[in-house]
Parts: structure tokens; sequence; C-alpha cells
């Protein structure tokens, strides 16, 4: 969760260059693009870091995707904040090896998989949706997956949630259409999630054990071949050595 001072933010188009292994360090230079100010509140939900019962937790917070540099190896890519539970400085590089681990491994196969379709669907038109309603957009949306009670539908808003947020702008239904078509969209995407040391001070539940603002990155799965696919490479195999017999034959 980002502190809002020193906003001056180069758009970044796309989605990264590259998000390279784990072992390397990442610094959090700004919101990539366009943002918005938020209220967000968990109340009754857990702590992924510690597996503590928030009882009420709530922070006035920057919303909106990060500019990312792998130090190492200098590349820059966007990220997302999925710990709502820390607040960081921008610029601080991570004070010791960052990691990089399977959203599956933090959240479970279930959210790691609606993070792959969100993402899905938000990446249609990278270039527009990197707005000033989209972009905080797609931030909210995150923080509700992540923060989801299993088996419940993610929702920034209503009676009886665990997880709130609200910008007071657009941002807020364009989040609730883009979680409303997640159960409904094929993931394309593998989601993963950096952990950056040095950017945190810590400020939620149990959080002083925790020093780590985590990020979340996307990646495009590899496209799996369709049956026809297969039998249109079969097919093809099958002619080239036709082909060859016959050859042989005329020159035999």
């Amino acid at each position: 969760m980002a502190k809002i001072n020193k906003l001056v933010i180069t758009l970044v188009v796309g989605l990264f260059a590259s998000v390279s292994a784990s072992a390397d360090n990442i610094t959090l230079q700004g919101f990539s693009g366009y943002n918005v100010n938020g209220n967000i509140a968990l109340s009754g939900g857990t702590n992924y870091h510690t597996g503590a019962t928030s009882v009420s937790f709530s922070q006035y917070a920057g919303v909106g995707g990060f500019t990312t540099i792998d130090t190492t190896t200098n590349t820059t890519f966007q990220s997302w904040c999925v710990d709502i539970f820390h607040d960081f400085s921008w610029g601080n590089p991570g004070s010791t090896v960052d990691t990089l681990v399977s959203a599956t491994s933090l959240f479970g196969s279930a959210k790691s998989s609606e993070l792959g379709s969100l993402y899905t669907v938000y990446a249609k038109n990278l270039s527009a949706n990197n707005s000033s309603t989209m972009n905080p957009a797609f931030q909210l949306a995150v923080w509700a997956i992540v923060n989801a009670p299993i088996g419940t539908n993610p929702s920034i808003t209503g009676a009886g949630s665990v997880f709130t947020a609200s910008t007071g702008t657009a941002a807020d239904q364009q989040a609730t259409e883009l979680l409303s078509q997640i159960g409904t969209t094929q993931s394309q995407y593998s989601a993963s999630v950096w952990s950056v040391n040095g950017n945190s001070l810590p400020v939620g539940p149990a959080a002083t054990s925790w020093g780590a603002q985590d990020v979340v990155v996307f990646s495009p799965v590899a496209a799996v071949p369709e049956p026809e696919t297969y039998a249109m490479l079969l097919a093809g195999l099958g002619l080239i050595g036709a082909a060859v017999k016959r050859r042989k034959a005329k020159q035999a």
C-alpha cells in the first residue's frame, strides 16, 4: 500500500519488459500512470502473512499499479499491491535479496487462478486500460480477490463484506465490473509475487514480524496446443514420410 507523496510518475504502457527470476533486488519507484486515493478496510479477514484474524483494520492509501525496477537486471515492469498491511516509501531498494514466488503458494490455487483471469480481462487492451478509471479499478479488484474469504465471490463492497474499498470515483464501479467477469474468463496469465523487503514500515496487525511489501506481477501462460493441432502435425509428418518413401522407390 503506497504512501501518497512525491507522485511525479511516468506512464508505463504495456505489461513489463520481463520478470526476472528470484534472487534480485527490486525497487518500487512510484505509481505506474494513473492513481486515486481511497479507503480500504478489512474486518474479520485473515492476514495471510501471519494467519491472524484482523478484527478491524483500515487505511487511507493510493490506489494504482506501481512502476517497479529490478535493479539487478535493470529491467522495468508493472506490479500491483497485494499487501494492505504495510506502508512503504518510494525508491528504497530491497535491503536483502527479494524473492519471487507463485501466487498459488501464498493464496491458494483458486485465488491465483482468479488473479490470472482478472489480468486476462485487463490485458485485452493495455494502452487503453492504463487510465484514470481502469488502473485503480484493477488494483481494487486485486485486493478484493486476495482478501475475500475462501469460497466467496470477491467484492469491494456489500453488506457484511469482510473486505471493503472505496475511492469515490468511477473506479469503484469499474472494479465491480472487472470482478464480475473473472468467473467466465479463462486465465491466460500466471501470477507471481515479489516480496520487497527494504520498502516496508510495519503498520498492520502483527506486521512487525514481516518486513515486506508484497506485489504481484503477471506473465503469459504458454498456450497448450489443441488436439486438432496435434492431429495436423501427425498428418504432416505422415505426408513427409510418404513422400520420402516414393522418392526412395523411384531411385531403386
